[in-house]
């Protein structure tokens, strides 16, 4: 069964594979798909393996804040790259 997020996994492992680091524009870009597709997995094991619904919900909370935090501290890195 083809669902939306398995086609989004396999697009973005395939602009995973596909990119090549030329420039950190790249770079960030390779680390956002990155992040998208980890968070995507993390979801899918998530609802498979997790049966309280409490203890659901709190992961996946966790999982969406820590997405966040680590994207914000690659923007972080990327602006200190970009300006020295």
């Amino acid at each position: 069964m083809i669902t939306f997020q398995w086609l989004i996994v396999r697009v973005v492992a395939l602009f995973i594979s596909l990119t090549i680091l030329i420039d950190i524009e790249m770079f960030v870009v390779m680390l956002s798909f990155l992040i998208i597709h980890i968070s995507i997995g993390l979801k899918a094991i998530i609802h498979d393996y997790i049966h309280f619904q409490k203890i659901k919900l709190m992961l996946l909370i966790l999982l969406r804040v820590s997405a966040i935090e680590i994207s914000r501290s690659f923007r972080t890195f990327y602006i200190i790259i970009k300006n020295t």
